[in-house]
């Protein structure tokens, strides 16, 4: 069962079963009924997403402060997708992964290619709980070089969401393309001196540094 549905008013006792049930009918189709499509959701952290153009190992914080890094971020990531940001499809169950701080790989699948209800999508979303992130010693943060391995908690420790409205997406049932949903985590605007020393980043920050892009690949490239 991967439909979701999620109302932002209150609902009464009746009310919440009957949307309970709609929304994990294991029949239920994509937004168009067209079959089923595919999809893959990857995580990255790229240093060029929001400084074109500077070099990989440096970055201007969100504060300002110069700061050269390497790490992981991680925890235990889910995505889903929506088509009017109520009724929520599940991508798959939450994965234990890590992603590299800082870094201009392809990313790291949350989510390995998966068949999804075709249709037109205009919302997407990833969780995080129990996020993480290690600060790898020799980091530059604030001036300050790290002398050691330094941890990050992303928010309280429980459940960061970044939810985007993007360009409306297709999924076609079309065996021979997928549809990768790209999020990336822009560490450099929430790893501060402020935020190491007290080694937690607000659940504001995480969320609203996070960026999200579609494109369609060939099922021929598979990552």
């Amino acid at each position: 069962m991967r439909l979701t549905h999620f109302s932002v008013q209150k609902l009464s006792a009746l009310g919440a079963v009957a949307l309970l049930v709609v929304g994990c009918s294991d029949s239920a189709t994509g937004p168009d009924g067209s079959g089923n499509g595919f999809a893959q959701a990857v995580v990255t952290d790229d240093p060029n997403s929001t400084t074109p153009g500077a070099s990989p190992a440096f970055r201007i914080a969100g504060n300002s402060e110069s700061a050269a890094y390497t790490g992981t971020i991680s925890g235990n990531l889910s995505v889903a997708i929506s088509a009017d940001g109520n009724v929520w499809y599940d991508l798959g169950s939450p994965n234990g992964i890590a992603v590299l701080a800082q870094h201009t790989s392809g990313g790291t699948n949350v989510h390995g290619e998966v068949a999804v209800p075709a249709g037109t999508w205009a919302r997407v979303r990833l969780v995080i709980a129990n996020g993480e992130a290690t600060i790898h010693s020799g980091a530059v943060i604030g001036g300050i070089t790290l002398t050691t391995d330094v941890n990050v908690t992303l928010g309280s420790g429980g459940q960061i969401v970044i939810e985007r409205e993007i360009e409306t997406f297709p999924v076609t049932a079309d065996a021979t393309v997928r549809t990768e949903i790209l999020f990336d985590l822009n560490s450099e605007l929430w790893v501060t001196k402020d935020n190491v020393d007290q080694g937690q980043a607000s659940e504001e920050e995480v969320e609203s540094a996070g960026r999200a892009e579609t494109r369609t690949r060939s099922r021929d490239n598979v990552q």
